[in-house]
């Protein structure tokens, strides 16, 4: 049952994650000053935070180091992806 668990916090979190990711670092710094820095202007950055925190969020909801651990090493993951996917855009 822990396997569906991990499987089911991780898929949330790091669509949410994505989702977050992809909308926040574009607006946040038009709110104020202070966010306009890394990681709230940057998407690899804000997408990591946001991923660790939810895992975190869950492995405290289920009580389970495993999740945690799990959510650490998927965020360090989906981090990477998203900063290979950014670096290979082409900026006019």
């Amino acid at each position: 049952m822990m396997p569906v668990k991990i499987l089911i916090s991780l898929f949330f979190s790091i669509v949410c994650a994505l989702y977050l990711g992809c909308i926040l670092p574009l607006h946040l710094p038009r709110l104020h000053t202070f966010f306009d820095r890394k990681p709230f202007n940057c998407r690899p950055c804000f997408t990591f935070h946001c991923t660790w925190l939810a895992m975190a969020v869950f492995a405290w909801l289920l009580a389970s180091w495993q999740v945690l651990l799990a959510g650490i090493v998927a965020a360090f993951v989906l981090f990477a992806i998203v900063r290979y996917i950014d670096n290979k855009k082409m900026e006019p």
